[in-house]
Formats: C-alpha cells, sequence, structure tokens
C-alpha cells in the first residue's frame, strides 16, 4: 500500500515481488552497509603456505604461513572447509567474492591458523589503502551565470558578504538583508508551509467545500504561550503563510480565490 495516493495511468505494468526470502535479506538493518570486494588466493610453498588478498581497488597484501605440512587423516579434500573459514571477514569492511585455493596436496591445517594468517592478511590490507589512498582534488573556477531573478528578499537568508559578493556576480542587483539582520519585532513573515490550519479543521474552500459549512472569521491566530502569530492563507499555490502579531495583511477572500482557480481549470 502506498504512503500517499500516485496517479498512475490505466493499463501501467506494475511489478511486485512476493519473494519471501528477497523481503528479508532486504530488511535487515546490513543489506545498506558498503562492503569491499576480495579475492584471496591460498598457495602452498615450499616452508608452508602463502595468502595472498587483493580487494576491487587493486590494493594487495600477502602473507606467508610457515609450519609442517601434515597430510590430512582423512582422503576428503580439506579445500572445502579452508575456504569455508577464509570466507569469514567479520566485521570488516571486506566481503570475499573469490576464493582459490592451490595445493599438490591433502595438506591438514588447523581452523586457528587458518583464521589467523586471514585476520592478519586483513588488517594489513586495510593499512596499504590508507597509505595508498590519493584524494582527487579539484579547483573551483568561478562563473558569472545570471541567477534567475534580480531581486532577493530576506528569505534568501544573505546573511554575510561572501553570500551577498556571490549574488552580486551572478547579476542580482537588489539584496535585502536576512531576518536576524534586520528584524521587525512583531511584523515580519516567519515561514510558509504547505501545511494548512484550514484544511484541517475542514473549512479549505478548495477541497473541502461541499462540507466545509460557515466560513472562518480571519485573521487566524497562532498561539503559543506570550508568542502569537497571524495566519494568511494563498490558494493557488495551496500555502499557508505565517506572520507575527502586528502585520498589517490583506485578506484576499475565498470566493475570489476559487474564481480564479476555476478560470484557470
Amino acid at each position: 500500500m502506498l504512503n500517499s495516493p500516485k496517479q498512475i495511468n490505466i493499463g501501467t505494468v506494475i511489478y511486485r515481488n512476493s519473494d519471501a526470502e528477497f523481503i528479508r535479506l532486504v530488511e535487515q538493518e546490513k543489506s545498506a552497509i558498503r562492503k569491499i570486494g576480495l579475492r584471496l588466493d591460498f598457495t602452498e610453498t615450499s616452508d608452508g603456505f602463502l595468502l595472498t588478498a587483493t580487494d576491487e581497488d587493486g590494493c594487495q597484501n600477502e602473507m606467508s604461513l610457515i609450519t609442517e605440512k601434515v597430510l590430512a587423516n582423512s582422503e576428503e579434500s580439506v579445500i572445502p572447509n579452508i575456504k569455508k573459514n577464509l570466507s569469514k571477514t567479520g566485521n570488516t569492511v571486506f566481503i570475499v567474492d573469490e576464493i582459490n585455493v592451490t595445493f599438490q596436496d591433502n595438506w591438514f591445517l588447523p581452523i586457528s591458523k587458518i583464521n589467523e594468517i586471514r585476520r592478519e592478511v586483513l588488517d594489513k590490507l586495510v593499512d596499504i589503502r590508507i597509505s595508498q589512498y590519493h584524494r582527487e582534488a579539484f579547483q573551483i573556477t568561478k562563473t558569472d551565470h545570471p541567477y534567475p531573478v534580480e531581486k532577493l528578499d530576506f528569505t534568501y537568508n544573505v546573511s554575510n558578504e561572501l553570500a551577498k559578493n556571490f549574488y552580486k556576480r551572478h547579476g542580482v542587483k537588489d539584496i535585502e538583508k536576512a531576518f536576524e539582520l534586520q528584524w521587525d519585532p512583531g511584523k515580519s513573515r516567519v515561514m510558509v508551509t504547505k501545511y494548512c490550519v484550514k484544511y484541517e479543521l475542514g473549512k479549505c474552500a478548495r477541497f473541502q467545500r461541499e462540507t466545509m459549512g460557515a466560513k472562518l472569521a480571519e485573521p487566524l491566530t497562532l498561539k503559543h504561550g506570550e508568542n502569537e502569530y497571524k495566519l494568511k492563507f494563498n490558494c493557488k499555490p495551496c500555502e499557508m503563510e505565517i506572520w507575527e502579531k502586528d502585520a498589517e495583511l490583506e485578506f484576499i477572500d475565498e470566493d475570489e480565490q476559487m474564481g480564479y482557480l476555476n478560470l484557470k481549470r
């Protein structure tokens, strides 16, 4: 179910995923965690074994495990078990995409040794990535493309010389100071919002005309402790303005606003 109604054309093909396992995986917290892909190559050497880790960015680290080679007691291959333990990257930044184990014989290795060499290789690989990281720096070139308007009111929040010079460079000629720099107590507009008190009261002349009943006497006010604000309603853009209590406002009759909207339709 949609959280908010959407206009969908008749005949639009809608795809729905009913895979419960997929949804379960997506809903897990760790589903959005970014991991770095990794390839592990585990080979034998003359005096033991060698683990090489190569990440998706080409950073590489390798570590030797010097130990006596002992054949496994069972004829069953040890490689699947080695791969299983090498793939356990835990809380590291890595995720294993590929593991290659190349042995001449069916050598036995304790799980503790496999886990130890894996941890050491990955810890060192993190340090290598940090040391090889190069941050690309770009010099921003100033432009003088014309700004869409030539006059800015206080809602653009120009409160310092840097902002003022920016707008001037782009052709703005009339710049009003930010609200906090030229505040006129009791007379300023403090907010424009899509939230509408009339609509919440069931008195919206645009969407609730059939059920709204008698009109409300304006101006409506909001009070919070000693603070008091006047409300002005603009039906055309469907907005509510909040002004301080001493503001001198001109109110447009609801019928006039609705008449304009009907003409537009």
